[in-house]
């Protein structure tokens, strides 16, 4: 980790030093924030992604470069994140954008989330524990009903109300990479390949 974080160091003061050669320069920072997107996975622990206050941390900054290339020339770090992007095998190209976007998640702020994210089941917990044995009184059942998780559900605004990068690289990212999955539909429907085909088809 104190590698990457001396990385994303160095990416960050070439950000901010004046330069005329923004299209190297994004292409290299791309490259690297991607591949670390990728080594970190989801913070929700699917696949084995990294759990740690440190690794979230590290996506933080990872969300601020790719804010600041956004910021400083639209155009060009779109055109350079979709190439990027498409030229990924299958697989890497979902877990990059799963550890990007969260899209495994309802949304980041619902009050129906647990503590780690994702939603628990409607009646689950301690709670339903209290009902089964009858010891629940009026109050903890009212209490209860309005506190209780609204339905699974697969709606994520990728916190686009905030303004925030996940919505900004699903907006740049969506056509290119649905156009790319299905142009191999047929390909995905093999084996080895249920993963992708089932999310394509979500």
């Amino acid at each position: 980790m104190g590698i990457v974080e001396g990385v994303l160091n160095v990416c960050d003061t070439l950000l901010n030093m004046p330069s005329t050669h923004h299209q190297l320069l994004f292409d290299g920072i791309v490259s690297v924030v991607l591949q670390v997107f990728l080594h970190l996975g989801c913070p929700y622990g699917c696949s084995e992604g990294v759990r740690s206050q440190r690794a979230d941390f590290l996506r933080l900054r990872l969300k601020s470069l790719l804010a600041q290339m956004h910021k400083g020339d639209p155009a060009l770090f779109s055109r350079i994140l979709r190439l990027r992007i498409t030229s990924l095998q299958y697989q890497p190209l979902m877990d990059t954008l799963h550890s990007i976007t969260l899209f495994c998640n309802g949304s980041p702020n619902d009050l129906g989330a647990g503590h780690d994210g994702h939603r628990r089941p409607m009646g689950g917990g301690d709670g339903a524990r209290r009902r089964s044995s009858g010891s629940s009184t009026a109050a903890e059942h009212h209490y209860q009903q309005q506190h209780r998780p609204p339905p699974p559900t697969y709606r994520n605004n990728f916190n686009d109300g905030k303004g925030g990068m996940e919505a900004v690289c699903v907006s740049i990212l969506l056509t290119p990479v649905v156009s790319k999955l299905m142009a191999k539909r047929e390909e995905l429907a093999l084996p080895e390949n249920m993963v992708e085909f089932k999310f394509l088809n979500s």
